[in-house]
């Protein structure tokens, strides 16, 4: 009887069906993994001057992210693009020259206009709830998130103040 709708950047064409607007567009970042053979960086690294993040995972993977592009849900990466979150990482990392570059990719972070994630009972819809909106905090606002939808749904005392709640609230994208 209760339906999340919990879609990320495709959370907009989800909500078509539902006469409901999210104001959700996808924002591309690039993701560059490299094949390591021992370790390349001890932790990960925020370049934010750049908005750039250096990781490795275990022995093998170095993972270079980047960028913030809205573009829809465009996956045709221009090679200069590569290249410029390429050489950003080579400025920063020591031992990036060990680095053998094996795949590229993209992914879509969910972004509202406000910058504010969307969480709450869809307007008009009783039973329909929706969370999405978290941009680059996706993983780290999943569990409040899903708490929140949770406590909504089984009528809950929430855990954050009414004026968060209410900033995030769907109805602020509404339109009757």
């Amino acid at each position: 009887e209760n339906v999340v709708i919990a879609a990320g950047s495709k959370s907009r064409d989800v909500c078509r069906s539902v006469d409901f607007d999210p104001r959700v567009e996808p924002a591309r970042g690039l993701v560059a993994l490299h094949r390591v053979k021992s370790r390349v960086v001890e932790a990960p690294a925020l370049l934010e001057d750049y908005g750039v993040a250096v990781a490795q995972h275990g022995e093998g993977i170095l993972r270079v992210t980047g960028f913030f592009e809205l573009v829809g849900h465009n996956t045709i990466v221009k090679s200069g693009r590569l290249e410029e979150l390429l050489s950003i990482a080579r400025r920063h990392v020591r031992r990036m020259e060990e680095a053998v570059l094996e795949r590229v990719g993209v992914g879509f972070r969910p972004c509202t206009p406000d910058q504010l994630p969307v969480v709450g009972e869809i307007p008009g819809r009783k039973g329909l709830y929706i969370a999405t909106g978290h941009c680059r905090l996706g993983v780290t606002l999943a569990p409040i998130s899903g708490l929140v939808i949770a406590n909504l749904i089984l009528q809950r005392k929430q855990p954050l103040p009414s004026e968060v709640l209410e900033a995030m609230s769907p109805r602020r994208f509404y339109s009757s």
